[in-house]
């Protein structure tokens, strides 16, 4: 069985007002960088890494990273792959759900970004999914 054959899942958990998201990590190890290479400027490589996925389509239901480049997919590997890219740039991410969906949070130089790769936004992240990351990730909360 190669990688790319292995499904990749987020299980995501409602606990009261918080949802936990739960990666299940398989070989990601060889996914195709979307950046030759990174400058080592944390803002310049967020937008380099990001601007990088807007080849990608969305498909309902397509839920393997290794697919995202040749077919699109929903929103999960969307959000694994951008996690995947920004964890090898040195750029903190992680993970937050909102419903039947997910997307990236970014920490960028102390500023906190949402990323939704999946309808191309990236802004600044509310209060409400600040809380939902500081629930998940208290150390973040400084």
């Amino acid at each position: 069985m190669t990688a790319s054959n292995i499904p990749f899942k987020l299980t995501i958990f409602n606990v009261g007002k918080y949802s936990l998201v739960y990666p299940h990590y398989y070989d990601l190890q060889g996914l195709p960088s979307v950046v030759e290479e990174c400058t080592g400027i944390l803002d310049l490589d967020f937008r380099l890494i990001v601007s990088a996925f807007q080849s990608c389509s969305y498909t309902p239901g397509q839920q393997d990273p290794w697919k995202l480049f040749d077919i699109g997919g929903d929103c999960q590997p969307f959000a694994i792959y951008l996690k995947h890219e920004l964890d090898k740039a040195g750029i903190r991410s992680g993970f937050v759900p909102r419903d039947a969906h997910v997307y990236n949070w970014v920490e960028v130089y102390g500023m906190f970004w949402k990323v939704d790769l999946t309808v191309e936004e990236v802004s600044v992240l509310s209060l409400v999914d600040k809380e939902r990351i500081f629930s998940v990730y208290p150390e973040l909360r400084e």
